[in-house]
């Protein structure tokens, strides 16, 4: 049973992630990369005005590939960097207007796939489904800590 758990899990999130790379890659977007589309995400979902350490936190992918999307977002005009009230050494990542229009689309995109992937379950079916991810995903967290603090 929890071979069958783990390969859906990733086999769902390797579909996922060549959907969203597909959507991405597109002339109109390009922004090459799937850890660009996570910040948008993050941006978007957690509120504007994260910084690199929150967001390398919220995606789990290292400082420099990070830094390199969050230079790409912002030379494509999807986020701004602005200076710290508190520390002016630190920066804050926020959305633009064009990175808000992304969000949005994309928004209303992931409602359409979602209505589509869900084909056939009960309402019921998918409040279950979202408790046991939420509980999974909050005992892998703790798991996490736990492999820390050793």
């Amino acid at each position: 049973m929890y071979d069958n758990i783990f390969y859906y899990l990733q086999n769902f999130h390797k579909l996922y992630k060549s959907i969203i790379n597909k959507r991405i890659s597109t002339d109109k977007v390009n922004l090459s990369g799937y850890a660009r589309f996570l910040i948008l995400f993050i941006l978007d979902r957690f509120g504007n005005g994260l910084s690199l350490t929150e967001l390398k936190s919220c995606i789990n992918y290292d400082k420099g590939t990070v830094t390199r999307a969050v230079n790409e977002l912002q030379r494509k005009g999807y986020v701004v960097k602005k200076r710290n009230i508190d520390d002016k050494r630190a920066r804050k990542i926020e959305l633009t207007p064009k990175g808000y229009k992304f969000n949005k689309n994309e928004k209303i995109f992931r409602q359409k796939l979602f209505r589509k992937i869900t084909e056939g379950l009960k309402e019921h079916e998918l409040a279950s489904f979202e408790y046991v991810l939420e509980k999974i995903s909050e005992n892998t967290e703790k798991f996490i800590d736990e492999l820390d603090k050793k």
